[in-house]
């Protein structure tokens, strides 16, 4: 019985969901519905009211003159009147039909329009917060790794500072040193290669004045010649010497002008010479206060023996 009687309340609430349903889903019957019911209600209520209301009004208006209006008045006038009542009955539909779909019209549009505003604020809504919670993060992590990149940069900076005050100084004097070593080591060798060509050329040449001087004087000795022709041999020996002193003499100062002309190279003889200069004169004022010292000292010795002597 209790069952019976939780169910009994709720079928027409089902009844009442199940119609809702079919409505919703077959829409062509809600329009018969509602064409029927205006139908009903044009022709039971809203018809006769306006058939009355007009009747009422033209008795109103030709009530003044109490006359008895004859068959063919009559009926003109009820022709007339049902002429007025067709035409009028013809465009109610059409006016209420209008005015309804002017209502509805308002309600949706104002629906639409509120809707439209309604997704408008909010989507600008949620844009807004979207923004503000976006630059709430990003700040927070932007200041959460501010303080790191800030030490890593004075890290950074320090390190440079480091490297740009006490380690690229030596590295650099170090392989300026190295380079300055090398530029000139090959300079000095090729001048060297220079030197030892040109020895060479000039050594070939006293050996070929050499070979040709003994085969010369071997030849006067062969032939038993005289004094003289040995005086003569000898000169012409001596003028060789002389000629070959002479070549010497033009290519040391050929050389000579061809390393002053040359700056790097002067520069380096000049310090050669200085170095190997202010060498000598130091060792030579060592060795002179080496004197002075033991001078010196050999006085002071002399000067404690007669002390003690006294």
């Amino acid at each position: 019985m209790k069952g019976l009687e939780t169910l009994e309340p709720r079928q027409p609430l089902l009844q009442d969901c199940a119609a809702a349903l079919y409505f919703t889903e077959n829409k062509r019957f809600a329009w018969d519905c509602v064409n029927s019911f205006i139908a009903d209600v044009l022709s039971d209520e809203l018809i006769p009211d306006l058939l009355i209301e007009v009747f009422s009004r033209d008795s109103v208006q030709q009530s003044s003159p109490v006359k008895l209006p004859s068959t063919d008045s009559v009926k003109k006038q009820r022709q007339s009147n049902a002429g007025c009542v067709q035409e009028h009955t013809s465009r109610l539909p059409s006016m209420l039909f209008g005015e309804l779909l002017q209502e509805v019209m308002l309600d949706v549009s104002a629906e639409v329009l509120r809707s439209a505003v309604k997704g408008f604020v909010d989507s600008h809504l949620t844009k807004a917060a979207i923004y503000d919670s976006m630059s709430e993060i990003v700040t927070e992590t932007v200041q959460e790794l501010i303080p790191g990149l800030v030490r890593e940069v004075q890290a950074g900076l320090a390190v440079d500072s480091v490297l740009e005050e006490e380690l690229l100084p030596e590295v650099v004097s170090e392989e300026a040193r190295t380079v300055v070593l090398s530029v000139l080591g090959e300079h000095d060798s090729e001048i060297s290669r220079l030197q030892l060509a040109q020895v060479s050329r000039y050594a070939a040449r006293r050996l070929m004045d050499s070979f040709l001087m003994d085969h010369l004087v071997a030849l006067v000795e062969n032939h038993g010649q005289s004094f003289v022709q040995k005086e003569q041999s000898r000169k012409l020996l001596d003028s060789w010497i002389v000629n070959t002193l002479f070549h010497q003499y033009h290519s040391v100062r050929r050389q000579r002008d061809a390393t002053l002309e040359n700056v790097l190279l002067r520069h380096h003889h000049q310090k050669v010479f200085t170095d190997v200069a202010l060498d000598v004169i130091l060792g030579e004022l060592a060795a002179s206060v080496d004197e002075d010292v033991e001078d010196l000292l050999e006085y002071e010795r002399q000067m404690e023996g007669e002390g003690f002597a006294g």
